[in-house]
């Protein structure tokens, strides 16, 4: 199974670690506001040096609320372990686009140079 849309970041910090076999591990909680005060959690796993590179650039922009387009499969619903009651969606990344970072870059260097690339990050870019 596979989705792409947007998603949220929750108060919850993003953490990275280092998984055996020195494998670079991005996990980040984001939430799908469903309903008016409804909230869907969502647990990102993302490995491999996309996921790091991705990390060491944006790391400072990923704060509660960014609005992240992502690209996952693997999905599946799991007991929540965290603050949530009920069920959280787990998903393994393909791809993430911060769009709010690519329209701040756009702005700030629209009138000296072409609007940038889309700021995204992709395992099938390698």
């Amino acid at each position: 199974m596979k989705a792409t849309g947007e998603l949220y970041l929750s108060r919850l910090k993003p953490s990275a670690t280092v998984a055996a076999g020195g494998v670079f591990v991005l996990s980040m909680q984001a939430y799908d506001p469903v309903k008016d005060h409804d909230k869907q959690p969502w647990r990102l796993l993302w490995s491999g040096p996309v996921a790091k590179a991705f990390w060491e650039q944006y790391r400072a922009k990923l704060l509660p609320g960014a609005v992240l387009d992502v690209h996952v499969g693997q999905i599946r619903l799991v007991a929540s372990t965290g603050r949530h009651c009920g069920p959280e969606i787990v998903a393994s990344v393909k791809s993430i686009y911060m769009p709010a970072v690519a329209a701040n870059l756009g702005r700030s260097h629209q009138a000296h140079q072409p609007a940038p690339e889309p700021i995204t990050c992709s395992a099938d870019a390698r």
